[in-house]
């Protein structure tokens, strides 16, 4: 049984790595548990919210657990984990997604078992891999729907200059989150159609935090760039992830946060002025 699953996921991984681009999410679980907990919903949902719709995709679900439990049971408990992911996936999903492949490693064995009651956290785990199907330049130039993008912000991207900073306009998360509201995408859909049409250009993107004023005094001299967990990081990473899922190269973008260094209004005096340093910014570094 685990030679063939691993076979297959052998097979699966060559056809991919020759004809689509592959990208993988690692969600963990408690003990004997298969349903989502909110940090699996956030992480799996926030992916499938930047999914490049225009694309096809094969999902190949890889579900384990680990040695707690008769060998029986936990490969039910596998293969739970995986429904439970594909149940989620094509109820989130505003398209048709090509396939699934569900792959069920059962109990993964340990020689050395560190504790009878504790288990193995990094063993109750299920892969997700979201394996994008290449399509013809016909369709990859439908990418964005030029309905949403008015001439208007295309020549204001146009009039960036190099080096200058420009502010996403109606660019909004969820309070002290980097989940983006859903009224926000046009705005990152227009700046993906903006890169799309001048592949000369890299940019960097910046996120800025605010209402820091009590405990910091912004630096000008001694900004540094973030990145790891903290939030103005997290934000701009968010802005790169949606990108590169459109189609923009990774090596035209970096992304970094720049917490409360960089203020608009300091020290901010109302709602107004703490809502204007909270923001994402991108600048052009190469054209």
């Amino acid at each position: 049984m685990k030679f063939r699953n691993v076979f297959s996921l052998l097979l699966i991984l060559t056809f991919t790595s020759v004809n689509c681009q592959s990208d993988t999410i690692n969600l963990y679980y408690d003990i004997g548990i298969f349903k989502l907990n909110r940090s699996n919903y956030d992480v799996l949902n926030n992916y499938i919210i930047a999914l490049d719709t225009t694309y096809n995709y094969d999902i190949s679900i890889i579900s384990s657990a680990d040695y707690l439990g008769s060998k029986k049971s936990n490969y039910t408990l596998a293969q739970n984990r995986a429904e439970q992911i594909k149940k989620f996936i094509t109820l989130k999903s505003k398209r048709s997604l090509n396939s699934f492949h569900i792959i069920n490693n059962g109990e993964i064995v340990q020689k050395n078992i560190k504790s009878a009651t504790k288990g193995e956290f990094l063993h109750r785990k299920t892969s997700v891999v979201f394996h994008k199907l290449k399509l013809t330049d016909t369709i990859i130039n439908t990418t964005i729907n030029d309905s949403i993008a008015p001439k208007k912000y295309i020549s204001e991207y146009n009039k960036i200059k190099l080096g200058e900073n420009f502010i996403l306009k109606n660019l909004i998360f969820e309070i002290g989150t980097d989940k983006l509201k859903n009224k926000s995408y046009s705005t990152l859909k227009r700046l993906a159609k903006f890169l799309i049409k001048n592949p000369n250009i890299d940019i960097e993107i910046g996120g800025h935090v605010c209402c820091d004023a009590e405990y910091r005094n912004p630096n000008a001299t001694k900004i540094k760039k973030l990145k790891g967990s903290t939030l103005s990081a997290k934000r701009a990473r968010f802005v790169y992830k949606y990108l590169y899922f459109q189609g923009i190269k990774k090596d035209r973008m970096d992304y970094f946060g720049y917490g409360f260094q960089v203020p608009i209004y300091y020290p901010e005096k109302n709602r107004k002025e703490m809502n204007a340093n909270k923001r994402v910014e991108i600048k052009i570094t190469k054209m």
